[in-house]
């Protein structure tokens, strides 16, 4: 059986869209994402504004946002009571089935582990099809 080893650099693009030049340097070269999401409502259109300028980025450098492992995470679902993970999906325009999604609450001390997961298990899965093909 062969090892494998894995390097995570983590970084937070927070801020303003328009603004930062670091988006492009980062997120350009990504080989896989996180996309934390406040779950409130008042904040939806500047979530799916950032969405779109992630993957205007990634197009730039001719990929797409399914050309990476990605998970949406909706975060501080305890401020948008009824809050809905699908409704959001679609305002975000994230097709259903092809992102998989977390959610979580803001007390939620171990609310990253579960996006870790998700975007580990598509990792290997992306890598086994890799390994399988150049077989």
């Amino acid at each position: 059986m062969e090892a494998w080893t894995l390097q995570v650099d983590v970084y937070t693009t927070q801020g303003e869209v328009p603004f930062s030049a670091v988006h492009e340097i980062i997120l350009s070269d990504a080989d896989a994402a996180i996309f934390v999401i406040p779950a409130e409502t008042f904040r939806s259109k500047e979530a799916r504004d950032s969405l779109f300028h992630f993957g205007a980025i990634m197009a730039r450098h001719g990929r797409g946002l399914t050309d990476i492992p990605l998970v949406m995470h909706y975060h501080q679902v305890e401020r948008n009571p009824g809050f809905d993970a699908e409704t959001l999906s679609d305002f975000l325009c994230v097709p259903r089935g092809l992102v998989p999604h977390v959610v979580t609450r803001s007390d939620d001390g171990s609310s990253l582990t579960a996006s870790l997961d998700l975007l580990v298990q598509q990792i290997v899965e992306r890598a086994k099809v890799e390994i399988v093909a150049v077989k």
